[in-house]
């Protein structure tokens, strides 16, 4: 087979009637090629400029707290639009938009609109609302505060 990423299914069928691929490596690529298909269908999210990560065990997506533990700490060197996470998250810049982490949250820069975390958040400042399960942490924060439990804010608040 060839090693295109690009193949179609009409195209693996040829290379297999031709004799360029047995069945199992034409089965196997077509099931990738629909598995591909089936998670870009159902992925329902705009076309836009948001930073968007995503683990997958196999074709099944991953979520914080995925009953195998599996533990993912994502950092990105940037100043991303928006950013959404299920897992820890770590950004190296700032966010121009909103941030939002399954699990950690921790910006080295500011946030400019909303930062949200499931267990704890850390920021430089954050323009508008922060939330987290845990605890909060940040310089300056523009809205409203909400954690499961403290709150340390260093500069101005709301």
């Amino acid at each position: 087979m060839s090693k295109e990423t690009s193949l179609t299914i009409e195209q693996v069928l040829e290379a297999y009637k031709k004799g360029e691929a047995t069945l199992e490596e034409a089965r196997n690529e077509i099931e990738v090629l629909i598995a591909d298909r089936k998670i870009e269908k159902d992925i329902e999210w705009q076309d836009d400029d948001c930073i968007r990560i995503a683990v997958f065990r196999g074709r099944r997506l991953i979520r914080h707290g995925y009953r195998d533990n599996v533990q993912c700490d994502i950092t990105y060197s940037g100043d991303p639009l928006n950013v959404y996470c299920d897992h820890s998250l770590t950004v190296k810049g700032n966010v121009v938009g909103s941030a939002k982490a399954g699990h950690s949250l921790t910006c080295a820069g500011s946030v400019g609109g909303d930062a949200f975390a499931g267990h704890s958040l850390s920021c430089g400042d954050v323009k508008q609302n922060v939330k987290a399960g845990h605890g909060v942490n940040c310089h300056n924060v523009g809205g409203d505060i909400t954690a499961g439990h403290g709150v340390t804010i260093a500069g101005k608040r709301g």
